[in-house]
């Protein structure tokens, strides 16, 4: 993901300033320890963890390879849905009661719905939280997971990593930076060795779902690798796509459990195979947004 130039970061955090002021009194000490050390969900609580990726409408361009170009579009929503139980300060049990992704083809006369089930929908997972805040996560009830399963539960290694923000107090306005290798709890694995920058401003100090919370802004660009598009395109084949992403970057962040109550990135996405000279040739761009919230049931 390309780097933002410096000026626009800097009139970016001052608009954001403006928009959103200090609640705290003059004089007090406004640094906040944003990291989490500690992993405070209460034992015996429940949540709900919803995560939700919109693509609402791809412009699909497909050579192949001849005269004839197809052009076509495409709407995708993925959803994760699941029923979190803290059952101790360091171990949570996870239900995925809803893990799919659906896609609507649109190729003028060639019209198609897809929906794929992700690997640990309807599954119980344990995770363990160790030092540094890594997660471990196996399958409730000592099952062998299978490849997908185990690539799913690795990813959950990042369930509510906090690489993002600094190991040190943070005061209201100021900014830091991170690469999007260290953001895999925002993107989760769908891409692949990440690279860019983000710029994140923690704006203020506010109440969100009943709980003392800090407003965290962020913005920037990733360029990665996803899964290709597949058998949705006419001729396409399996092989993954160039994928960069613009995104702005919202957080509610709760002080008492040092956790991200809600996550919400909106932007551009572009996909393109035009690289690889072994396929044919298609590329892709839509709105996206990625949303994440944690409540209390």
């Amino acid at each position: 993901m390309p780097i933002l130039a410096n000026t626009i970061l800097i009139l970016a955090a001052s608009a954001q300033a403006l928009a959103d002021p200090p609640t705290t009194e003059a004089g007090s000490d406004s640094s906040i320890q944003l990291s989490n050390s500690e992993f405070r969900l209460p034992p015996n609580s429940r949540w709900r963890d919803e995560r939700i990726t919109s693509a609402p409408k791809l412009s699909l361009s497909v050579d192949l390879g001849t005269e004839k170009n197809v052009r076509g579009s495409m709407s995708l929503l993925s959803r994760q849905l699941i029923e979190v139980e803290a059952i101790s300060d360091k171990d949570l049990r996870l239900k995925f009661v809803q893990a799919d992704t659906t896609s609507d083809i649109d190729f003028g006369n060639d019209r198609s719905r897809h929906t794929t089930t992700l690997p640990l929908d309807g599954r119980t997972v344990i995770a363990e939280r160790g030092e540094r805040g890594r997660w471990s996560a196996k399958l409730d009830g000592g099952r062998r997971p299978t490849g997908e399963e185990s690539a799913a539960l690795f990813a959950l290694s990042y369930l509510w990593a906090d690489s993002l923000y600094p190991d040190r107090k943070v005061a209201i306005g100021e900014s830091w930076t991170c690469e999007a290798k260290d953001l895999r709890n925002l993107f989760g694995s769908e891409f692949k060795k990440p690279v860019g920058e983000f710029t994140f401003t923690l704006a203020r100090t506010v109440e969100y779902e009943g709980q003392e919370c800090v407003k965290i802004t962020g913005r920037g660009k990733l360029r990665s690798q996803t899964k290709s598009l597949g058998s949705n395109a006419p001729g396409a084949e399996e092989k993954p796509l160039a994928a960069e992403l613009d995104l702005s970057i919202e957080i509610y962040r709760s002080l008492e459990l040092a956790i991200d109550l809600s996550v919400s990135m909106t932007g551009t996405l572009e996909l393109s195979n035009a690289g690889d000279e072994d396929a044919l040739s298609y590329k892709a761009s839509s709105p996206v947004e990625f949303t994440r919230t944690l409540k209390r049931r």
